[in-house]
């Protein structure tokens, strides 16, 4: 209520009791209250508020708490295993996690790894791109942005700028893997493709003859052996990188 007028009323709403989600003072006005307990609490109407009007003015909220319920964790046993991981037993279900949080820090570690391996080779490479070629690959960069929804409404010179640069960086990089898979004579291969789809098609949970439909269309296999083989030019890149552990202190002086 701003004053005597009731901006709005309602039913069975349910509040997770937790500060991160609530205002502060709805936070203090509901914390330790019962059930059938009518709490009122006092605070300024959001900013934000539709009827702007009444944003930022004082107002007082009228709180009846029908029920109180309290989050019980479950008992760590192997029936919770097989509930939720798909294990026989709690034992598995840790090794599961243990053996998946491995996985996801090495994913992460090789990440960081090829990340400045592709900063070094663009930073590194000596070529003159054509300004229709940038002009091209940012455009493809626009549209991918647009099918995303990212897309700024009326994009500026420095969206276009930004986008001109990503462009000339990917270029760049296409080219020097193109060089050093020629060079290194790596291909893609049928069971290499076939390995893809299948793992595709398990994330997707779809069959692998779906997949492999929908790659004959439109050349579109010929983009996944181009995939394919650019990854294993970054695999063979990650192999042979040099990786050097700075001490904080030293990466916060070069900074």
């Amino acid at each position: 209520m701003v004053g005597d007028q009731v901006l709005e009323e309602a039913k069975d709403l349910s509040y997770e009791l937790d500060e991160a989600h609530l205002a502060p003072e709805m936070f203090k006005g509901l914390l330790e209250a019962k059930a059938g307990e009518t709490k009122e609490v006092s605070m300024n109407v959001p900013e934000h508020y539709p009827k702007k009007e009444f944003a930022g003015k004082p107002c007082a909220i009228h709180l009846t708490v029908k029920e109180v319920k309290e989050k019980k964790l479950p008992e760590l046993n192997d029936e919770f295993a097989k509930d939720v991981g798909e294990c026989q037993n709690l034992t598995e279900l840790k090794a599961k996690i243990r053996d998946n949080l491995q996985k996801y820090q090495q994913e992460m570690s090789k990440m960081q790894t090829e990340s400045k391996v592709n900063e070094f080779l663009v930073k590194n490479a000596e070529m003159t791109l054509s300004e229709r070629l940038i002009k091209r690959q940012s455009e493809r960069l626009h549209e991918a942005a647009v099918e995303k929804q990212q897309a700024p409404e009326k994009p500026d010179d420095a969206y276009w700028k930004m986008l001109a640069q990503r462009a000339a960086d990917q270029l760049k990089l296409y080219f020097v893997y193109e060089k050093i898979a020629e060079a290194e004579k790596i291909e893609a291969t049928e069971a290499e493709a076939e390995e893809k789809i299948a793992a595709i098609a398990k994330k997707i949970n779809q069959s692998a003859g779906v997949v492999r439909e929908y790659y004959k269309k439109d050349g579109r296999m010929e983009d996944l052996h181009e995939r394919i083989r650019q990854d294993k030019t970054a695999d063979l890149l990650i192999s042979q990188a040099k990786v050097k552990t700075v001490p904080p202190e030293k990466a916060e002086k070069k900074s």
